[in-house]
């Protein structure tokens, strides 16, 4: 394609050879020089409850946590989900997957103490 757009674009077909040494294509994004060097994009991992499921939390990730609980509210008319906690983390798949794994669970939501699955997000470190 490009190929076919230098000949149409240059006069002489000779000119053509000079182009073809100094045309590279790149297929992987550009590394960003504006941010730190390990720069990941952050969002909140959420901890949401809902007064008929005692001691059961949903534990998700969403770059904006207000939207996500007003999604849950929806779904409810007595708009009883509650937000229990947020944390903006660059880890946000890493934490979710581990506090799915150390807690039992239904799907999203977890079951445990409150306390325990706060302290769980918060100390989670990266196993890299």
């Amino acid at each position: 394609m490009v190929k076919e757009r230098l000949t149409k674009e240059v006069a002489d077909p000779n000119d053509l050879l000079k182009y073809q040494n100094t045309i590279h294509l790149k297929t992987d994004p550009s590394k960003r020089t504006d941010l730190e060097v390990d720069y990941r994009e952050r969002k909140c991992v959420y901890v949401i409850s809902h007064p008929e499921y005692p001691g059961e939390y949903k534990v998700g990730i969403a770059k904006n946590w207000k939207s996500r609980l007003n999604a849950y509210q929806t779904s409810d008319p007595n708009r009883q989900y509650k937000i229990e906690f947020t944390y903006l983390t660059p880890l946000f798949r890493e934490t979710e997957k581990y506090i799915h794994n150390i807690f039992p669970n239904k799907h999203e939501w977890v079951q445990g103490d409150l306390k325990e699955i706060i302290q769980s997000i918060k100390s989670y470190k990266s196993e890299e």
